[in-house]
């Protein structure tokens, strides 16, 4: 099976180590809806996500990120049944570092 090609998500020439807030979409293979479940809540314009197992440790993961690395902070994420949209901020003293920390690390 051939892939589809794709736009290379990343800026040429951004140095991806530099401090900041970054917008990440990570998103399931095939678009399988194995990270949580909508539903409707008790109003009519309510909605209600429930996370499934797997997006249970996708969550874990996403707060462990502070302590597994000093030099990030989670700010904003939501977790929706095919993809997870989240914000981290890239901030630390990393000069020096060889090599320095980026965003993909």
């Amino acid at each position: 099976m051939e892939l589809p090609k794709r736009k290379h998500p990343r800026l040429k020439e951004f140095d991806y180590s530099r401090n900041g807030y970054y917008f990440i979409t990570i998103n399931t293979y095939n678009n399988y809806p194995f990270l949580s479940r909508v539903g409707r809540g008790l109003a009519p314009a309510d909605t209600k996500n429930t996370l499934l197992p797997v997006g249970k440790v996708a969550e874990e993961q996403l707060n462990r990120l502070e302590k597994q690395y000093d030099y990030v902070k989670k700010d904003k994420y939501i977790i929706m049944p095919t993809h997870i949209h989240f914000i981290i901020v890239l901030n630390g003293n990393t000069a020096g570092a060889s090599p320095r920390p980026t965003l993909n690390k």
